[in-house]
């Protein structure tokens, strides 16, 4: 898809532009090229919960700028592999992983509702769970932190971690901003249509305090067609974000944010299509219009179906600065409304076997806290030492699924016609943690990390048919750790190696009734990275690293078709063994960064 991309930048309307502009632009260094690297000092992110320089973090890190991320069109988790391409995220729909994220090659694709996500998505310090954003604006850095990070993160990160920051308000001025990507099918070269309206407002309320305001809608058309109505399928998503920063004194500061965001999605969004099928199969497709094969986007059914998602949450955070230490506390909930209406899954009438699911919806609510102390980063041993809380629930509304079989002579059957299940899953965990760094010398830093995690995952299914209850519980006891040496092998050289055991929680699974429910072991892997950063000239950045990991009870979904009733099944199991490793040597610019 082409898109034209038109940036708007305002203070108050045209008026105050055209008479605010010179003053702007004094106060203001040059504006510079799109494609220009930033002429600034170090990138600075926060992988370690803290501001450092991206070379003297022991982590394998992608960071891109908000500028970086608007010139690749980054718009949502999905496109981030255009930035990060060891990151994927690829979701299904009726997937509940937070985004089905995976990095390395490692990650979790399931349909079980009780799935935790490998790949953690934090937004301003905020774990998301599985209640997860989707959308990416006023961002101001994202980075994608590779490898296990449950030493300092919430919840489980046995891939790695999306470390989502916001832009926060500024007190000392008045701007807003518009920026646009708009595009039409069929116009300019476009194949698909897309519409991407972004704003933000920054309001001063005082000399310490400010608020920021920010929003934004996509609508698109594409890339699936009914070839039954010849509409493209819609995907549209609204969302706002308010943001307010209060720096009380010079050693207290409050933030509060909260958001909303609603989406709806035609027939499945990006779903599957015929690449493919039987001589007999082909012939009725191609009666609606589907050629099967490699680009087909076309499907076609008369009654169609939607999803809509609505979600909002909200985060306090309070810092305060006692001199030694930073204390920190971080209080956050959200929730996500997701309704499905019935419809036909393969989406193709002419063919004789349909798979109409029922109306359905899923509600899941999560509650976070999290208290941190952290040293002050002068002293000769830094450390991050806090305790984490959390609590999910997910209720999964009962999903009728029937099998319809027309035979040759009119008759249909039904061979499956199953009225689903009542489930709901409760996911608490509570977690101690800290992370130190000694400077044994002045070129030598020593790490070692640790997190205790104890959990209770239990399910509640009422059979939706027979009324009959099942009940499943797993706990958890688990220790997470990290350990590694640093070494600054010159002023701008600094080597590391690294050891790190993670922890990723059990599942539920949810089989096909009349199978039971069932226990999936928690994940644990065990990562070994070593790697060398330097400063070039010019404020690039080289980064190569190797790294192995190999993960114990790996949690995978095996989905078959049945013979019997051409029914999809899918079940979720531990595989042991599997590894992932490779040697990676990549240059980073300042901005942007690119890693791969």
């Amino acid at each position: 898809m082409r898109k034209f991309n038109l940036t708007i930048t305002a203070l108050a309307g045209a008026s105050a532009v055209a008479l605010a502009a010179p003053a702007f632009a004094q106060d203001a260094p040059p504006q510079q090229a799109a494609d220009a690297p930033e002429v600034n000092s170090d990138i600075i992110v926060t992988a370690q919960r803290k501001a450092e320089k991206v070379t003297e973090v022991p982590i394998s890190i992608t960071v891109a700028s908000q500028k970086q991320l608007e010139r690749q069109q980054v718009n949502n988790l999905n496109d981030l592999n255009r930035v990060a391409p060891s990151l994927e995220i690829q979701s299904a729909p009726s997937q509940n992983t937070g985004g089905g994220g995976s990095i390395r090659g490692i990650g979790t694709q399931s349909f079980s509702p009780g799935a935790v996500a490998s790949v953690g998505v934090v937004v301003d310090q905020v774990s998301q769970g599985n209640a997860n954003i989707s959308d990416l604006f006023d961002v101001s850095r994202i980075e994608v932190l590779k490898g296990p990070q449950g030493t300092l993160f919430g919840l489980t990160t046995s891939a790695g971690v999306i470390n989502i920051t916001t832009n926060a308000p500024d007190p000392t001025q008045f701007s807003g901003r518009v920026r646009t990507e708009l595009s039409d099918a069929g116009t300019a070269g476009s194949k698909y249509g897309q519409q991407i309206i972004q704003g933000v407002i920054n309001v001063p309320v005082s000399a310490t305090s400010a608020l920021r305001v920010s929003g934004m809608s996509n609508t698109r058309q594409g890339v699936n067609r009914n070839a039954v109505t010849g509409d493209w399928n819609d995907v549209n998503r609204y969302a706002v974000r308010g943001r307010f920063l209060w720096n009380a004194t010079e050693d207290l500061t409050f933030n509060l944010i909260g958001d909303w965001s609603k989406g709806t999605t035609d027939n499945g969004g990006d779903f599957f299509t015929f690449l493919a099928n039987t001589p007999a199969n082909t012939t009725l497709l191609n009666s609606c219009g589907i050629t099967p094969g490699e680009g087909n986007q076309t499907f076609c059914i008369g009654d169609e179906f939607s999803s809509r998602t609505k979600a909002w949450g909200g985060s306090a955070q309070v810092d305060y600065d006692a001199g030694p230490l930073v204390l920190t506390s971080i209080t956050a909930y959200r929730k996500t409304e997701t309704s499905n209406t019935s419809g036909n899954i393969y989406r193709a009438d002419p063919l004789a076997s349909e798979l109409i699911s029922g109306p359905t919806g899923t509600d899941i609510r999560l509650f976070t806290q999290e208290f941190r102390a952290s040293s002050n980063s002068s002293s000769a041993f830094e450390y991050t030492v806090g305790a984490f809380y959390s609590n999910q629930k997910t209720v999964q509304r009962p999903e009728r699924f029937t099998i319809s079989v027309t035979l040759p002579n009119g008759m249909i059957i039904r061979p499956v016609d199953s009225l689903g299940a009542l489930n709901e899953i409760t996911d608490e965990s509570l977690a101690m943690f800290g992370q130190g760094t000694l400077h044994a010398t002045d070129n030598l830093r020593l790490i070692l990390g640790g997190r205790y995690t104890a959990g209770r995952l239990s399910l509640d299914r009422t059979d939706a048919g027979s009324g009959a209850e099942t009940f499943q519980i797993l706990n958890v006891d688990k220790i997470s750790w990290r350990a590694g040496v640093q070494y600054d092998v010159a002023r701008s050289i600094m080597a590391y190696a690294t050891a790190a055991r993670g922890f990723k929680g059990g599942q539920i699974a949810v089989p096909t009734a009349p199978m039971l429910p069932y226990v999936v072991q928690p994940e644990i892997p065990m990562s070994y990275e070593a790697g060398m950063k330097a400063t070039l000239f010019g404020g690039a950045v080289l980064d190569v690293s190797l790294f192995y990991q190999k993960i114990k009870n790996f949690q995978a979904q095996e989905c078959n078709v049945n013979p019997t009733t051409a029914q999809l099944v899918c079940a979720q199991t531990n595989i042991d063994g599997v590894k992932t490793g490779a040697r990676k040597s990549i240059c980073l610019v300042r901005f942007p960064i690119v890693c791969r």
